[in-house]
């Protein structure tokens, strides 16, 4: 190979070499449209039973801001108050008691698992923070009658329907959910798709 050739070789590698990628102009403009289109908020109205418990969980990683300040459920007069609690993953649940009397908190996951039981002496409190959503059964093993319900989301989209049976949820991050409903000891759930600026629903 002569001294001119050699020389066209070495500056077409070193050429090549040094070029910059044309970038993927498609899979940009997916990126920045899947970008824009989770932080555009889709309003959602459910229509199901009045005083129906219902909450959104995603099928996708999305995270969520988190709940300000804490939950409380109190113990008085031989009740748990408020009797349905909702609250957030991560957020503190604060257990009190109100009144001059002994108590205990048993708390139960809905698939049996125990998460803790404690005393709550008169006027004494106990805290605990929930890092998995799911519901709770709540009791006291001193006064059977006391009985009490812990939801716990790891979105904001957690409602109780009104006496219409009608909410929205707003702002609602799209995406493809599970809708749950829990009513008087029954519970349903479906697969809901959210997207655009309104989407109406139904339980069952």
């Amino acid at each position: 190979m002569n001294r001119h050739a050699w020389m066209l070789l070495v500056a077409a590698f070193a050429f090549g070499a040094c070029r910059t990628p044309e970038t993927d102009k498609s899979a940009e403009s997916s990126a920045d449209a899947d970008a824009a289109s989770r932080s555009t908020g889709t309003l959602v109205t459910v229509k199901t039973l009045p005083g129906t418990f219902v909450w959104l969980e995603p099928t996708f990683e999305h995270e969520f801001p988190e709940a300000e300040g804490a939950a409380y459920m109190d113990q008085q007069g031989q009740m748990f108050m408020p009797d349905t609690l909702l609250a957030r993953t991560g957020q503190p649940v604060h257990f009190r008691s109100s009144e001059d009397v002994l108590h205990n908190v048993r708390v139960i996951r809905s698939d049996q698992t125990p998460i803790f039981n404690v005393a709550t002496p008169p006027f004494g409190a106990y805290t605990h923070t929930f890092d998995r959503p799911g519901l709770y059964d709540v009791s006291c093993d001193i006064h059977t009658a006391m009985r009490a319900t812990i939801y716990i989301s790891s979105t904001p989209y957690v409602a109780t329907s009104d006496a219409h049976g009608r909410f929205t949820f707003e702002n609602v991050v799209p995406g493809t959910y599970r809708l749950f409903g829990f009513e008087e000891g029954r519970r349903v759930e479906k697969t809901v798709d959210v997207a655009g600026e309104r989407v109406e629903l139904q339980i069952p």
